[in-house]
């Protein structure tokens, strides 16, 4: 029976491990239950760890790799309270800080090869199925790949190819190496086939970034390995890579290699990716050394977006960029820091006499994490939880098996100056805590999500209460904001009479919104529900409702002049004030910004269309009717499709309450 326990309980990192990756799949800022599970598992794993090393003490490296990721993990959290709003800063700084922590776990775990290769084959069989699920999807119209839509369970095709490229060239190398010893002929046809899907699915998204990371990471693969191998089980990869992409071509009608020779000219086949780069520069210049903060590029981007960009707004689409705006210069540094302990590790490495077997698995480790690295420069794989985790997992293999000998390790041994029985308590005690307070943030989204729906069933009181539960257990600015929205509207619901009731409700609301503002001044919905508060209230406003609610609108539109509903509503309230002139003017201003179908402008038009023909201009009003017309007409054909299509994953800006998960407090 203690056999039996001791044999699970050696599994038990790798399962953990394995979990977390999985849940982490499946997390892309919305369900934070995906993201709570991912990092208990590692909470669990690290108390596993640190009480099964009480006695014997703990291993850790301390080659140039692990000291270079323990500064990056060190910036991350320092960068925390350097940022402009610490508690909104604090989720992006953990989320990439999934990396290091996957690095370290890892390492103190010393996941043995078996149980390694455990971990492998369940990556394999998800990436697997992920290629499989995004066939489908293609093959039945569920998805469309003309343009960056949703691919699998991933917001973007980008995103999917990106973490196929990091599997693929690591069971790559696998595959070759099975061939070579020819070991396990079975598994060698089953990861054929995984590999020959998952080469496929890359080709089917047509990602330029990510085709171009793959043919780089092949290559290199194909340089490190080709005059250790035979000839015949080289050639047999690179014919069911070739088969793959040659099918998805035939199957995406050419788009595989259109898609390709479109990079031929840079300018315009990256030329909304410039738009951004274009404005995060003048981000990046009013705080170069020290940036503004992990995660601050939404909040910050709409005041610099260009007119004609309409990408969602949430990330450079270049991670070193966005790196050097939200971190500072010395974040992108350390960042490269590592990068270049990386190379240096494997060249090292290869350096050494080393076996044929040991030499194809760190080649295909760093193939595959030199993919991602190199497709950073058109996307954003360092904010994604599923691609820092797995390369969290494969740096730290690397690392391990490039390790020359124990002193390459240092041994920390806390018996020396602490009990045993007093460091097992303190592990119970923190991990205990680490683990209420992911439970709380789970919870707190829990009841904010239900009061969203309750809200949007009209249940007020019901909606109220649970907001309420929400706020207990970790008031974000989102729920604040959405809380009072409910307050608003549940004003209409009381007659005139119980005037005591109403201002009760307006007060509250207001109260909500005034602490909101405090946690993050820069989100640009509490000021449109202040606005709204208080031109819909004058009786409890005060007589200087139409110039505080204006002011909350024009705070508003400073922070994103591409609200065209804050605009409209502005608008409407000059107008009441007999000023026409400066109306038009409000409205003009928005007319430069580019719109997307599903937006429904055409309200904001045609007040714009009636102020033009009071000013006399018939022409521009003219105008204004043609581009009504072509709307309307495009709305209806296009307005599921632009959903479908849209890249961002940001998909709740038209929403009348105000969700967002980024702003839940994620504990470590």
């Amino acid at each position: 029976m203690t056999a039996t326990v001791s044999r699970l309980l050696s599994l038990l990192p790798t399962i953990l491990l394995g979990s977390a990756w999985l849940a982490a799949v499946f997390y892309h800022g919305v369900h934070i239950g995906y993201l709570v599970f991912a990092q208990a598992s590692f909470v669990l794993l690290a108390a596993y760890i640190f009480w099964s090393s009480a006695k014997p003490g703990i291993k850790l490296p301390r080659n140039s790799l692990a000291v270079a990721t323990a500064l990056f993990w060190l910036y991350l959290i320092l960068s925390i309270p350097l940022g402009s709003i610490p508690i909104y800063n604090k989720y992006t700084a953990w989320l990439i800080g999934m990396l290091p922590a996957a690095f370290f776990l890892f390492q103190l775990a010393d996941i043995k090869k078996q149980r390694w290769n455990l971990i492998l084959a369940l990556v394999v069989a998800i990436a697997t199925g992920l290629s499989l699920h995004y066939t489908y999807e293609l093959i039945s119209g569920a998805t469309f790949h003309d343009n960056s839509g949703s691919a699998s369970v991933f917001y973007t095709r980008n995103t999917l190819a990106a973490l196929l490229n990091l599997v693929l060239l690591t069971a790559s190398a696998t595959f070759l190496s099975l061939r070579q010893q020819r070991l396990h002929p079975v598994i060698q046809i089953m990861l054929g086939a995984s590999i020959f899907m998952m080469a496929y699915a890359v080709g089917i998204t047509q990602s330029r970034g990510a085709l171009a990371a793959l043919f780089a990471g092949q290559s290199l693969l194909g340089i490190l390995i080709y005059r250790r191998l035979d000839k015949g089980i080289w050639f047999s990869l690179l014919f069911i890579l070739l088969v793959a992409l040659l099918l998805a071509n035939i199957q995406t009608e050419g788009g595989l290699i259109g898609r390709l020779l479109t990079l031929s000219d840079l300018g315009s086949a990256g030329l909304d990716r410039l738009y951004i780069w274009q404005a995060s520069w003048s981000i990046i210049k009013e705080s170069p050394w020290l940036g503004h903060g992990p995660g601050m590029f939404s909040l910050l981007y709409p005041q610099y977006r260009l007119p004609e960009e309409i990408s969602g707004g949430k990330y450079v689409h270049n991670d070193y960029l966005q790196i050097w705006l939200e971190m500072g210069l010395l974040g992108l540094l350390i960042l490269i820091a590592l990068l270049i302990s990386t190379i240096t590790t494997f060249r090292g490495t290869l350096r050494r006499s080393i076996d044929l077997p040991t030499r194809l698995e760190i080649s295909g480790l760093f193939c595959g994490l030199l993919s991602v690295a190199l497709h950073s420069f058109f996307t954003f794989n360092l904010y994604i939880l599923s691609i820092l985790v797995l390369a969290g997992l494969f740096l730290g293999r690397l690392n391990q098996l490039c390790i020359k000998d124990s002193n390459s390790y240092i041994y920390i041994r806390p018996e020396l100056y602490i009990k045993p029985s007093l460091i097992r308590l303190l592990i119970i005690i923190i991990s205990l805590i680490a683990l209420i307070l992911l439970a709380s943030d789970w919870a707190h989204q829990h009841y904010y999500r239900r009061a969203i729906k309750e809200y949007q069933q009209k249940q007020f009181e019901a909606a109220d209460k649970s907001f309420t539960l929400a706020k207990r257990l970790n008031a974000t600015n989102a729920s604040l904001v959405s809380h009072a929205s409910l307050l608003i509207d549940s004003i209409h619901t009381w007659p005139e009479s119980a005037v005591e009731k109403r201002m009760a409700l307006y007060n509250e609301a207001l109260q909500l919104l005034d602490k909101a503002e405090t946690i993050n001044p820069l989100r640009t919905y509490q000021y449109h529900v202040r606005g709204h508060l208080y031109s819909s209230y004058p009786e409890f406003t005060g007589k200087d409702y139409l110039r505080l609610a204006s002011n909350a609108y024009r705070h508003a539109l400073y922070l994103n002049p591409r609200l065209y509903k804050v605009r409209y509503l502005l608008a409407q309230l000059l107008l009441a004030e007999n000023r026409e002139n400066e109306a038009l003017e409000v409205l003009e201003q928005g007319l430069i910004q580019t719109y997307l179908p599903r937006q429904n402008i055409t309200p904001y038009l045609k007040l714009t269309m009636a102020l033009r023909l009071s000013q006399g201009n018939e022409a521009g009003a003219r105008n204004l009717a043609l581009s009504i017309q072509t709307r309307q007409a495009e709305d209806k054909r296009k307005d599921i499709e632009t959903i479908l299509n849209d890249d961002s994953p940001d998909k709740s800006n038209e929403l009348n309450i105000a969700i967002d998960p980024s702003e839940l407090t994620i504990a470590k």
